[in-house]
């Protein structure tokens, strides 16, 4: 389902309601808790985005959460600042004491240096604008190898359903991976 709202495209995917309402079902009510605080947390790239002369292009929202397309050419110091502004409004929930554990794993999540994710295109953005396209290919290679290797460590040790399936939906969103966005 696709829609226009102030001149942004909204893309609704009908995985998401598939999502809602087997949680929903299941008796998992905090989906909706967790879906309310990661609108926030794109409210806040948004407000960035436009505060830094950009503009969205379209939002997407589907099972696998919500993305933000723009085409704006941002500077590398402003295009930090807008992808680290979503993180920014869940550690401003955290502190004033909003759904404490949730906004903890969104910014612990987000700050993954794994592309799609926030942390994950700042890192792509670093090593791009310090390194040869190429180069830069390997490292972020390596880094997320590594990376994935721990991180499903750990989940594995500690037991962690939730974060084997995080691990797995990166490793899945990587194979489909074809270089830098």
């Amino acid at each position: 389902m696709s829609l226009r709202l102030f001149d942004v495209g909204i893309k609704i995917e009908y995985s998401l309601f598939i999502l809602l309402s087997v949680a929903i079902l299941l008796g998992f009510n905090s989906v909706l808790v967790v879906l309310l605080m990661s609108v926030l947390h794109e409210a806040g790239h948004i407000a960035a985005l436009y505060l830094l002369g950009g503009k969205a292009d379209e939002i997407v929202l589907s099972y696998y959460g919500i993305g933000l397309k723009h085409s704006s050419n941002l500077s590398v110091v402003k295009e930090t600042v807008f992808l680290l502004s979503g993180v920014a409004v869940n550690l401003l929930l955290y502190c004033f004491g909003i759904e404490r554990q949730i906004n903890l794993a969104l910014i612990f999540i987000n700050l993954l240096p794994v592309y799609p994710l926030d942390g994950g295109r700042v890192f792509v953005l670093i090593i791009k604008s310090a390194f040869s396209l190429s180069v830069s290919d390997r490292i972020y290679k390596l880094v997320l190898a590594v990376f994935l290797i721990l991180l499903f460590s750990a989940a594995v040790y500690f037991k962690n359903l939730s974060l084997i399936l995080i691990v797995i939906y990166i490793i899945f969103y990587s194979i489909n991976f074809k270089g830098f966005l």
